[in-house]
Formats: C-alpha cells, sequence, structure tokens
C-alpha cells in the first residue's frame, strides 16, 4: 500500500507544481516593422500584432491585470485601444482627439477626451470599467473644461489606491476646480485660482495631494485634502518643492533654491525641517519602506550623502548630487554612487556597513536599480557600448548578451525587460534572471517596453 501511495504522489506533485506557477505578464511594445507603429504583445509563446491598422500608435498603457491600452491615430484624432488579452477594442470612439490614457488598480481605464462642437471647446473625462464609456461631465453635469498640464506633467486624471479619480477643470469664469469621482458622485475638492497646477498625487492612505510652482517668483505650495478638509502643508515657501512618499504614509519634501535649501517631514504638528545644513542644494528626498530618508546635500562644494532614521542623521559620506540619485531595496540597504579620480563607484550600505563596487573598463552611467530578489542592477558603459550589469552581495555578472545602446531598461517580476539597438536594429529583450533572449527579433525597430505593475 505505501509503495502504491510513493507511486501515486510522484505522479500528482509535478502536476500541482506546474498548476502553482504563475503564468508571466504579457509584455507589450512599439515596432514599425510594418512601415508605421503598431502595438505588438508577447504572451510567453508567441508575438501579435493586436493593433494591425494603416496609422501609428503611441503611448502604451499596461495595466495590473495585463490588458494593455494606447492611442491610435486615426485620421485627423486620437483613439483609445485597449487588448483585454483576447481582442483588440476602441474603447472611445470620439470625434476628436482623447489623451493619455491611465489604469486603475481594479482595470478601469481613464483619459481627457476632446468634446468640441460648435458650442466652443470641452476637454471631458472619460472612464472605460470593461464594458462602456462615460463621461463623467456629461454624467454627473459639471461643465468645466477639463486641463492637462504637459510642462508641468500633469498629463491624465489620478486613480487613487481604491479607485478615487482626481482632475483638475478650468472654468469659464477663470476658475481652477479640483475634482474628485469616487464612483459614485463627483465631488468638489477646492476651487483655486486661475493658475496652472503642475501635480497632482494619491498618497498609499487615500489623501490627495497636489502643489504649484509660481514661476514668477520662484516659491511653492503644497496641499493636502483628507477627504474631508484641506490642509496647507507648505502655503507660500521660497523656492521649488519636491516632495517623496515612503514607509507608512510619511510625507518628506525638499524646499529651497540652489544656493540654500531644506528637507521637511509632515507631522502632526506641520511641517518639521530635519536637515542641519545651513547653505548649498539638497536634493529629492528618497524613501525607503522602513522609513528612512535618503538625500544629497551640498555643503561648501562636497556632495555627501546624508540618511534620516526618525531620529538620527548619519553622513554616508562622498556622492554625486545629480542623476541617479539614491535607491533603496525592498530590505532597506541604500544604492547611491560617486565619481572618483579612479571612476565611477556604486556604493551600498546595509545600515550598518558600506560595500564599494569599484568601476571596471566601463563607466556606470545609468539610474540603479533594485531586483525584488536583492540584487541590485545598473547600466555600464559608455554610448554607444553599453550592459546590464547586476551585483549580488559581493558577486558581480553580465545580463546582456552584446553591446550596443540600452533604453528603457524596466524591472520585470524577478527579471528585467529593455530595448538593446545591435548592428542597427533595436530589439525588445528579457532576463529571467538566469539567462537572457530575445522577444522580439525583427529586422524592424522595437521599442518603448511596457509591462504591467509587479504584483
Amino acid at each position: 500500500m505505501r509503495a502504491v501511495i510513493l507511486v501515486l504522489l510522484t505522479l500528482i506533485l509535478p502536476a500541482m507544481t506546474l498548476r502553482a506557477q504563475p503564468r508571466m505578464p504579457p509584455i507589450a511594445w512599439l515596432s514599425d516593422r510594418d512601415g508605421d507603429f503598431d502595438v505588438y504583445v508577447w504572451d510567453g509563446d508567441q508575438t501579435i500584432n493586436v493593433s494591425s491598422n494603416d496609422s501609428a500608435d503611441i503611448y502604451i498603457q499596461p495595466s495590473p491585470d495585463g490588458q494593455f491600452a494606447w492611442l491610435g491615430i486615426v485620421g485627423d484624432r486620437s483613439e483609445v485601444f485597449v487588448w483585454d488579452g483576447e481582442q483588440t477594442l476602441n474603447v472611445s470612439n470620439s470625434p476628436s482627439y482623447d489623451y493619455f490614457p491611465v489604469w486603475s488598480k481594479d482595470g478601469r481605464l481613464a483619459w481627457y477626451t476632446d468634446q468640441s462642437d460648435e458650442r466652443g471647446t470641452s476637454l471631458q473625462v472619460a472612464v472605460w470599467d470593461g464594458e462602456q464609456t462615460m463621461l463623467l461631465g456629461r454624467e454627473f453635469g459639471w461643465t468645466d473644461s477639463a486641463y492637462f498640464s504637459a510642462d508641468g506633467g500633469q498629463l491624465s486624471p489620478v486613480w487613487s489606491e481604491d479607485g478615487w479619480l482626481a482632475w483638475l477643470t478650468f472654468g469659464t469664469e477663470g476658475v481652477t476646480h479640483l475634482y474628485v469621482w469616487d464612483s459614485a458622485q463627483v465631488i468638489v475638492v477646492t476651487e483655486l485660482p486661475n493658475r496652472e497646477l503642475p501635480y497632482l498625487e494619491w498618497l498609499p492612505n487615500g489623501d490627495l495631494l497636489w502643489g504649484y510652482i509660481n514661476p514668477s517668483n520662484v516659491t511653492s505650495s503644497l496641499w493636502l485634502w483628507d477627504g474631508e478638509q484641506v490642509i496647507p502643508v507648505l502655503e507660500s515657501g521660497d523656492g521649488r518643492a519636491e516632495f517623496t512618499v515612503w514607509g507608512n504614509d510619511q510625507l518628506a519634501f525638499r524646499l529651497g533654491t540652489n544656493n540654500s535649501s531644506g528637507m521637511y517631514i509632515w507631522t502632526d504638528q506641520g511641517a518639521v525641517r530635519i536637515s542641519t545644513e545651513n547653505g548649498g542644494f539638497l536634493g529629492r528626498p528618497s524613501g525607503s519602506p522602513q522609513g528612512q530618508i535618503a538625500w544629497f546635500a551640498t555643503s561648501a562644494e562636497i556632495p555627501s550623502l546624508y540618511v534620516w532614521d526618525g531620529a538620527v542623521i548619519r553622513n554616508l559620506g562622498r556622492a554625486n548630487q545629480l542623476f541617479p540619485g539614491p535607491r533603496w531595496s525592498a530590505d532597506g540597504r541604500l544604492a547611491w554612487n560617486t565619481q572618483t579620480a579612479d571612476g565611477m563607484h556604486i556604493y551600498v550600505w546595509d545600515g550598518e556597513a558600506i560595500s564599494d563596487i569599484p568601476p571596471d573598463e566601463n563607466q556606470y552611467d545609468s539610474e540603479l536599480m533594485w531586483l525584488p530578489d536583492g540584487r541590485l542592477v545598473w547600466q555600464a558603459g559608455d554610448y554607444p557600448a553599453q550592459e546590464l550589469k547586476f551585483w549580488d552581495r559581493g558577486r558581480i555578472s553580465t545580463i546582456t548578451a552584446g553591446v550596443g545602446p540600452i533604453r528603457d531598461v524596466r524591472v520585470f517580476l524577478a527579471g528585467l525587460l529593455w530595448t538593446q539597438e545591435i548592428d542597427g536594429n533595436s530589439d525588445v529583450f528579457f532576463w529571467d534572471t538566469t539567462q537572457t533572449f530575445n522577444v522580439s527579433a525583427d529586422p524592424g525597430w522595437d521599442g518603448l517596453t511596457l509591462v504591467p505593475p509587479m504584483g
């Protein structure tokens, strides 16, 4: 009897293991192999042209559940298309232009749509719920024309983690409104003077943050809406304000000019300055999941990296004050780079000791990226001879199969995706942490790789 059970387990367990393995989400990119840019999707087995048409397609956006949206140029207008894993749908069918679709966590899609007619311009907010598209202005009766700020970077409506949608409108009387839709009603959050707001951002706890930089006298303001009231975080500060959210809904921001900046955190008592430098430039803060903040500061023209752990500030030593900046891993390690006399070094701090990744014959010249499995990745080499490398607690290895210009590197599950130009042709590559292979392998130009967010 025992022998029979062992045989059955031997047959059943491999099948259970195969069923338990998650299917890799699809990958999408743009390719001009047919003479114009179309959207191609690789589902792990095959490559499919999901937008085959005679016009150009742009701006692919992935959803968390494996769908893709993009803008297709149809005649003299742009429309929003969606590939749902089986078919391609035109979800807008608008008479004019559509702009910048963005997905919610639950798979809904929102964008701005131009509904102009003989009565004038009306930029509405459209939402597709997987079955039908509705215009929020028409559905809920507001008449302002929504707008976006290309210069400020506010290119689309903004979804919260729990599915609320925020956007800006410009009224006929020169008044800007901030609206929120909670799927049941449209809420007027606040009325603002006629001015261009460069960004909106939802915090993980559901609060809405927005800010404004006055270009005439270079002052900044930050405001918070908690679902009931508007709270001033920074009513008027000298210089540019740049913020980050980290840890348990904590908020930090840098405020100042190139000659004098300060680092602040938002607390129950308001904005509190935590930096001690009296002058110089501070870089944008970077927060860890464990509640630490790192930033570059230049004092006496010596750039250094500082870390605040909630109580104490530590100076970790010299660092570059510009791109790519410090990067936190999920387990609280910090990576940054520093130019020295012998080249660009990468440093990793584990909370106690600092590891030095010395330069080789190539230059470390791109953004540092942490993989979910704890490995650090960077782009090495000067243009056009470029490679991707990783560091795994002392071991350095090369990811790329060849050398050539690398673009659009993205973390994907536990591996990487990127486009690389080799022999005059750009292809899409995927690294699964053990091997690198070419996903597109086509004589046309493939690029702009996009993948669903992790998780």
